[in-house]
């Protein structure tokens, strides 16, 4: 077998020359081999041959290249035309209705008098309808047009939409000057209606005489033609009904209920009753949604709505309906007390909080406000936590309205006269109107002394944030007046205090903590001390600054946001070491803006020579963090195409780039990036520029190799991304370190896609290279196949063997790509192309154990199919590639068990077990490794030991055989950690 010469030419690929079609010759049949075989003899007669006509395929041949249309070609070939088919096809129909009546007869019948009527003749003589048992009654199928109806049915996301016109006729463009024109188009759609209009009353006429199928025939048509006509439906759905046939009862019925925008909420609950009866839950529970929309109000439908939908496993519809139900259902008609109310509103809310939907939690409650407010209890903290959450996701309109509106008795806007200016109407629980909002410059408030503290503080936030300043001063002014002995009032305060300080009224905000500071509670609060500490920095009163700062760090040794001010102006001050001091040995992850960048710098060179090295990470992360967010904010400046002006150094791939970009996305630093790089740029409003390229590189790359250090791969390959993408680095040429780093970072960090990217972006840059000469290029060029071929060891992708099969084309020969494409067709079970490409790469390399090893394997994969007649021969070729690898390969415990690996496969398991036993008295293989001081030393090499792998394998064949005290030894000796 192994010197059998081999026919490396693929005769099964033919070259089309010409575009003629192939036709067989005489009456020849076809040749038919299949691995060697011709099979042709098996058949029982011969194929019958074609005779060659010449005009034909000169005429096929045309209509190909599209020189002459379908019909010419036909005319040419002597066949029909289309519009041949089309007056055939009108004939056929003409001859299977011939008793239809047409439009005229109709409409002369639709006027018979009604005492012509019942001198009509008899019954029909049709045969009756005698429908199947229900046992054997197969589910009617609807048509295309009628299933896509009642899927919009179904869908309650689209219900309320009206459903687009389907229109089955051949329309022509706005721009042919055979185009229809308007009033033609409208007195065909009138005359066809009228048609129709004509067909249903004969319809009707002849189903009163008993006529059922003749009727539902004609219903049929008009529902064809007309897919939006309801009472046809309804029609053919009563027929139905009077035939015994349930479903399609329903399903008619659904569909014109549906269509009819006019159908009662009775109607619905008859259909969704029906659908239950046939066990039809999604379409009752959708029939009882139609209902609850017409009649809201009502509790008993959107009850049966919700045991449907819960029954269905529809839990988040259920929870929708539920929602809807509290907001609309009245309370007086369902007899409902406010006890029921609450127990839903906490149902609703836990779950919307559970999936993280917080518009519907927000929704469920204000329904339960509402609620409160209409059974005249107290709801003062879920309106507070209501308020709060508006204020938070920056609705400050809908917050100040609810305000206004429910506190109305406590909190009045008037002006300068004392008349009230805003109004508000309450609807009951379904909600209330506000205006004026925003409000004017000369309203004022009047309040009493049973307005809560914490909702004035929300209502002043809200006016900061709308601009409206003389009113949130009058508010601020009667919030200062107010007393504070409650522990709960200084989290409103202190946003406030914040909110006036977004604002940037320094002076009157510095007023406003002074006046409340009278208060003992206040004055112990470090965040108030912190807001008054950036008041005074605004105001330049530094020395005041840093004191209200270090009473803030007394009060609160970690606030963060006041040790960094502090350092600040500590810096400003000339105390550089007092500031430096300030930031030492403190965690600054959770800061709201950054230190000052000299200051950083400074701790993480302390930091990295006194080897801190999970110290240096943090500082040089807020060192590096607002040269990292110029990829976030400049992202144009990114996507541009990099040509580098150093002839040595290649271009950057645009895909490369993007694939870096990828790597960067939903990482932990990209948050920690972009949270603090927007609001260091916000506050400074500038773009870092302390620092140059070099000096940038060399904190990128002591970053990188302080990660590797602690195998933290994931965030190291975020720096080394963020670093090549880095626009400063880039132009100063610095970036080839971090791309040359790339696929290491991407391998440590299991990111094969990256990997994959930058061994394509490599491997094109070799071949267009013209300062590599051949030998050293080949040499690269294997070397990058080695790489890729380390990526597809651990990750499969379609795009990646694509890839393979083009560089095959322009690369024929090569023999990394051929095995490659024979690896990746061998884990896809394309069997036959793999042991193509790897004979190929065979046959210039017979002593590669691998090669030799691969085409075993192959072998005996395709003799362990089950459709194959010489699986027995393929078996010994597999073993007799198997017996070459032997041969060449010195590492004697893998050989063994790869040996005993395919008679385990081959379910030969007396040879399996007699060299998984060889494998186990073999020792580990040894390999050399470098030592620190440079010297080379072998050593055993764990990770290649196969004695676990052979000892599990061989306690299996023990296991299956009965054996179980054999195995049970071996996992004792060999598998026990």
């Amino acid at each position: 077998i192994m010197d059998e010469p081999m026919d490396t030419e693929d005769t099964s690929m033919q070259e089309m020359q010409d575009m003629s079609p192939m036709r067989h010759q005489g009456n020849a049949g076809f040749d038919i081999n299949v691995g060697g075989v011709d099979v042709a003899a098996h058949f029982g007669e011969a194929v019958p041959g074609t005779s060659h006509d010449s005009a034909y395929d000169e005429a096929l041949a045309r209509f190909i290249r599209n020189e002459i249309e379908y019909d010419e070609f036909m005319r040419l070939a002597g066949g029909q035309t289309l519009g041949d088919e089309r007056l055939e096809m009108h004939e056929e129909e003409e001859e299977t209705t011939p008793n239809e009546p047409d439009v005229g007869q109709l409409e002369q019948m639709l006027v018979v008098p009604k005492g012509e009527m019942e001198e009509a003749p008899g019954p029909s003589t049709a045969a009756p309808f005698t429908p199947l048992p229900q046992t054997k009654r197969p589910r009617p199928e609807l048509s295309t047009t009628l299933q896509q109806l009642m899927q919009e049915v179904m869908n309650q996301d689209e219900i309320s939409k009206p459903p687009p016109f389907v229109n089955y006729q051949d329309e022509t463009s706005g721009n042919n000057p055979g185009e229809i024109s308007r009033t033609a188009a409208y007195r065909e759609r009138k005359k066809m209606t009228r048609t129709l209009e004509a067909l249903m009353g004969q319809a009707n006429l002849i189903y009163a005489k008993g006529q059922s199928a003749e009727a539902l025939t004609m219903l049929l048509e008009v529902i064809r033609q007309e897919p939006r006509n309801s009472e046809a439906y309804r029609q053919v759905a009563e027929i139905y009904r009077e035939q015994g046939e349930g479903e399609l009862t329903l399903q008619y019925g659904l569909l014109a209920a549906y269509l009819d925008a006019k159908t009662p909420c009775d109607e619905w609950v008859e259909l969704a009753e029906q659908a239950r009866t046939l066990d039809r839950l999604d379409m009752a529970a959708a029939a009882y949604g139609r209902a609850s929309r017409i009649d809201p109000g009502l509790w008993l439908y959107w009850e049966k709505r919700i045991e449907l939908l819960e029954d269905t496993n529809f839990r988040h519809l259920a929870m929708r309906a539920r929602l809807s139900a509290l907001q609309q259902t009245d309370c007086v008609r369902s007899d409902l007390d406010f006890d029921w109310f609450h127990n839903m509103v906490k149902t609703v809310a836990e779950y919307f909080i559970e999936i993280n939907d917080e518009d519907k939690a927000v929704q469920s409650l204000e329904t339960f406000v509402m609620r409160a407010r209409q059974f005249g209890r107290s709801a003062a903290s879920q309106h507070e936590t209501l308020a709060g959450m508006w204020i938070g996701k920056g609705k400050y309109k809908e917050a100040l309205k609810s305000i206004l509106a429910l506190c109305h008795d406590h909190l009045k806007v008037v002006n300068v006269d004392g008349t009230e200016i805003v109004t508000v109407k309450l609807h009951g629980f379904a909600g209330y109107d506000v205006a004026p909002i925003p409000l004017p410059a000369e309203a004022r408030f009047e309040v009493d002394d049973e307005m809560p503290i914490n909702l004035m503080c929300k209502v002043a936030v809200c006016l900061i944030h709308l601009q409206c300043r003389a009113p949130a001063t009058n508010l601020c002014e009667i919030i200062m007046m107010r007393s504070y002995s409650d522990i709960e009032n200084i989290e409103p305060i202190a946003e406030l205090a914040q909110a006036i300080y977004g604002a940037e009224w320094y002076s009157f905000g510095r007023r406003f903590v002074e006046q409340l500071q009278q208060w003992q509670l206040l004055v112990e609060d470090p965040q108030l001390c912190f807001i008054y500490g950036n008041f005074l920095a605004a105001v330049k009163e530094m020395d005041r600054a840093m004191e209200a700062y270090e009473r803030a760090l007394q009060l609160d040794p970690s606030h963060v946001d006041a040790r960094i001010n502090l350092s600040g102006l500590q810096q400003r001050a000339g105390m550089g070491d007092k500031a430096l001091e300030t930031l030492r040995d403190y965690d600054l992850e959770g800061c709201s803006h950054l230190p000052d960048e000299r200051l950083l710098m400074r701790q993480a060179e302390f930091l990295f020579e006194s080897n801190q090295t999970e110290q240096f990470i943090k500082t040089a992360r807020m060192l590096l963090t607002p040269y990292f967010y110029e990829i976030h904010r400049n992202p144009d400046s990114v996507a541009k195409k990099r040509i580098c002006r150093n002839s040595t150094v290649w271009a950057l791939s645009t895909t490369l780039r993007q694939a870096a970009l990828h790597a960067i996305q939903n990482s932990t630093l990209e948050k920690f990036v972009k949270r603090l790089g927007a609001a260091t740029f916000q506050h400074t409003n500038r773009v870092c520029d302390e620092m140059d390229a070099v000096v940038l590189h060399d904190y990128c790359l002591k970053l990188i190799e302080s990660l590797g250090v602690l195998n933290r791969h994931v965030d190291m390959l975020t720096v080394c991304c963020y670093a090549f993408l880095q626009p400063k680095i880039t132009k100063d040429q610095k970036s080839i370190t971090f791309q040359n780093l790339l696929y290491f970072c991407a391998i440590k960090a299991d990111n094969w896609l990256l990997a994959f990217e930058y061994a394509r972006w490599y491997h094109q840059t070799v071949n267009n290279s013209v300062l590599l000469q051949l030998p050293e290029k080949e040499v690269i060029i294997k070397r990058i196949f080695n790489a890729m071929n380390y990526v597809f060891c651990h990750s499969q992708n379609v795009s990646y063997h694509r890839y393979v099969m083009r560089a095959l084309v322009k690369n024929q020969g090569n023999h990394a790509l051929q095995a490659i494409s024979g690896n990746n067709s061998l884990i896809t079970g394309t069997y036959r192309h793999a042991l193509g490409e790897f004979l190929r790469v065979w046959v210039a390399n017979k002593n590669n154990p691998l090669i030799c090893m691969l085409i075993g394997l192959t072998f005996t994969h395709m003799a362990c199919k089950k459709d194959l007649s010489s699986r027995h021969m393929l078996a010994l070729r597999g073993l007799a590639f198997m017996r070459r690898y032997e041969q060449t390969r010195s590492v004697k415990q893998e050989v063994f068990y790869n040996l005993g690996r395919t008679f385990h496969q081959l379910s030969i398991t007396t040879l399996a077990i007699y060299f998984y036993e060889k494998a186990l008295n073999e020792p580990p293989p040894k390999v050399v490794v470098m030592e620190d001081d440079g010297t080379e030393k072998e050593q055993v090499a764990e990770r290649y030991d196969m004695t676990r792998f052979a000892a599990h394998n061989l306690a299996l064949l023990y296991q299956s055989s009965g054996n179980t005290h054999l195995a049970y030894e071996i996992y004792e000796k060999y598998l026990v950690i």
